[in-house]
């Protein structure tokens, strides 16, 4: 099985990145991939080789940022990331590639990307985990919840977990569309096989599983690869390759040439699953009312066939369909 090592320096000390990088490689990693997304902030006095070269950097967010105090991640400083990223390549013998921080966004993960393959990296990983913070207490006066396992503070932290699929789709398909040059390593909230397969479409190269091992264990792995194999089976694909990038034909920005009234779409019932809930009706959407029978009643010439009501709906009783 190939290794595809992980070095992390704290900070953008060139020098201790092009260490690691050769300790990695001498040890026998096939590939690396720089870790530049952590730590969450720099801790480092002024002057260390670890920010000198991010002190450097001179411009109004940098500026802003450094009369609050904070510091971004060095995955995510456009004029640090391609210096570390290209002496790392230039050290090694072996492939490298780049995590970014996902505090990065949108459309500047697509830059970062453009800067990464200049640089000579082979792949770009998307995503981290973005940052949030855990829920407060709210029977103990937002005491954080870490305060039972004797910790009292409740500092900002990364995410992990199924909801940050949606950004992974999101920088896998811009990177895949505007950045073809550099291939995508997909991985962020992707918890079931179905999930590997949607990201291989989206423009990945291959699939990471963090989140998912968290959810369903390492079975998971297995369960993905039997799963991809029976998909290619079925729908006739002789290799990976065939399904990458399948789905990007169909995405596109949002721009006047798209003729939303095209197709006539509107919600519909299906009475037999319906149970009459009212999640439907009960909604921010005024189109589904209850009707005299007790079902939901979708006035087709007001619904647009947004998806609202057939994504809430808990019986799968509503879909949207052409009229």
């Amino acid at each position: 099985v190939p290794i595809i090592a992980q070095p992390h320096v704290s900070g953008a000390d060139v020098e201790e990145w092009i260490k690691l990088c050769k300790i990695l490689e001498e040890a026998g990693a096939d590939a690396l991939e720089l870790n530049v997304a952590c730590p969450i902030s720099l801790v480092s006095k002024e002057g260390d080789a670890s920010v000198r070269l991010i002190e450097e950097v001179d411009n109004l967010e940098m500026r802003t940022l450094r009369k609050m105090g904070l510091s971004p991640t060095v995955g995510e400083i456009p004029e640090v990331l391609p210096v570390i990223t290209k002496a790392c390549v230039e050290a090694v013998r072996i492939p490298v590639g780049v995590k970014p921080s996902a505090e990065a966004g949108f459309p500047k993960c697509v830059a970062l990307a453009k800067l990464l393959a200049e640089s000579g990296a082979t792949y770009v990983a998307n995503i981290t985990a973005p940052l949030s913070v855990a829920p407060p207490d709210i029977d103990r006066e937002g005491k954080p919840l870490w305060e039972k396992v004797n910790f009292p503070l409740n500092p900002f932290s990364g995410v992990s977990g199924p909801n940050n699929r949606y950004q992974c789709y999101k920088d896998t398909v811009t990177v895949a569309i505007f950045v073809p040059e550099i291939d995508i390593m997909a991985i962020g909230g992707l918890v079931n096989p179905q999930h590997c397969v949607e990201v291989l479409m989206l423009g990945a190269k291959t699939v990471g599983l963090s989140s998912g091992f968290f959810w369903k264990g390492r079975s998971l792995v297995t369960d993905s690869i039997k799963f991809l194999s029976n998909f290619m089976d079925k729908h006739g694909y002789e290799k990976v390759t065939d399904i990458v990038g399948l789905g990007l034909k169909y995405v596109r920005p949002v721009d006047d040439s798209i003729d939303w009234e095209e197709d006539k779409i509107a919600a519909k019932v299906d009475k037999s699953k319906c149970i009459k809930c009212g999640v439907c009706w009960d909604g921010y959407c005024p189109v589904p009312v209850q009707g005299d029978d007790g079902f939901p009643f979708i006035d087709t010439t007001k619904c647009q066939g947004c998806g609202y009501c057939a994504a809430i709906c808990p019986v799968e009783a509503l879909a949207v369909e052409r009229i």
